[in-house]
């Protein structure tokens, strides 16, 4: 089968958001199944001076075409008009596939896109009044009901997914496939330190995604300051860039460390080394770093909210976002009883090793040979 999957590079470059790696896992390990032959198609402006995708894309290598335009441009005139028609640069292509959220102006040629989540048009959200969830919500409108229609599969990562998308956008669930994430093989390899690096410390909360509104920041400042009143060891570090008003809020706690963005080596020690994830977002699609830290055997503290509760499954603790007192007493118990941190190490593990971007690709391949 020939595949053409429309990328948007810069989201595969490292290091990368849960979106970046789901198009770096199911590329890649759909290039290496037998009798798929795979071509990336992108604009030509994310080109090198060598001709190639930059060396921190992990999609360097892969086969690929490009055309002349502009992305941002191009892509706006497909979803606000559906033109031009691109079924002439895939005259020898089966099916065009993309594992990001688009519109594909394609007549004649079955294409497949993936909404990782439909946040846009939720209505409760913390942010759902804000000018920059409305605007983004009109945008999404102008082209959202069109992929639903003319897709031939809409992919997704989460049952949770599927469900807003059936149920705010009235999609057709026989069209919807959820095809999951996966956990990148290094987090199944243990961290080589017999001693804790210098910096670290057995008591950090660690939280991905950097202080967001969107990340949960409000539920996690609101700990930092009851632990910081209970004389607690515990401490929160932040990894990820932070928004302006909640970065300033955090400089008057000393027990919450701001690091920025992190390589993916350093993310992981940080993980393997930490008393858990602090994993407080009011709505993920998914939520890859939970299962990350699941193949650490490192404890999850996420809120039973969205999909998190999918994924996390009965082996994490989930937590009802406000109840920063059950929060306070987690913490303190992950501190002082080894016993309760070692609790999910194993069924946490194990849960991890269903998810694997093996097991991603295959199931996008087998949804594509249905349906061509």
């Amino acid at each position: 089968m020939k595949i053409s999957s429309y990328i948007h590079p810069v989201r595969s470059f490292l290091p990368c958001s849960g979106v970046g790696r789901h198009i770096n896992g199911v590329l890649l390990e759909l290039a290496k199944q037998q009798g798929v032959d795979l071509e990336l198609w992108f604009s030509k402006q994310w080109l090198g001076e060598d001709g190639k995708l930059p060396s921190n894309c992990p999609l360097r290598e892969l086969p690929f075409r490009t055309f002349a335009a502009k992305e941002n441009l191009q892509e706006r005139w497909w979803k606000l008009f559906g033109w031009p028609t691109i079924d002439r640069h895939f005259t020898k292509t089966d099916f065009v596939y993309c594992p990001a959220e688009t519109f594909l102006p394609l007549k004649h040629i079955p294409w497949a896109a993936t909404i990782h989540d439909i946040h846009p048009f939720e209505t409760d959200l913390p942010w759902s009044d804000t000018k920059e969830h409305l605007r983004r919500r009109r945008k999404w409108s102008h082209w959202i009901h069109r992929t639903l229609r003319d897709a031939a599969i809409v992919f997704t990562v989460s049952e949770f997914s599927k469900q807003r998308m059936v149920e705010l956008l009235n999609a057709d669930p026989d069209k919807i496939v959820v095809v999951g994430n996966g956990v990148d093989e290094v987090y199944f390899q243990p961290v080589e330190e017999t001693d804790m690096p210098t910096g670290y410390s057995r008591h950090d909360l660690l939280v991905i995604g950097g202080l967001k509104t969107a990340k949960g920041a409000e539920h996690v400042l609101a700990l930092a300051r009851r632990l910081k009143q209970a004389n607690s060891r515990a401490r929160i570090v932040v990894a990820g860039t932070n928004e302006s008003a909640w970065e300033q809020a955090s400089r008057d706690l000393e027990n919450v460390i701001c690091l920025g963005l992190i390589s993916d080596e350093e993310l992981k020690r940080r993980l393997f080394h930490a008393m858990a994830l602090l994993f407080l977002s009011p709505y993920e699609g998914f939520g890859i770093p939970a299962l990350e830290a699941m193949a650490l055997g490192t404890p999850v503290i996420a809120a039973n909210r969205a999909s998190l509760p999918e994924i996390v499954g009965d082996c994490g603790y989930l937590v009802e976002l406000g109840e920063v007192d059950e929060l306070v007493n987690l913490a303190e118990t992950l501190s002082t009883d080894n016993s309760a941190a070692q609790q999910y190490a194993e069924p946490g593990r194990e849960r991890a090793q269903q998810f694997t971007w093996q097991r991603s690709a295959m199931q996008v391949m087998e949804a594509l040979q249905r349906r061509f």
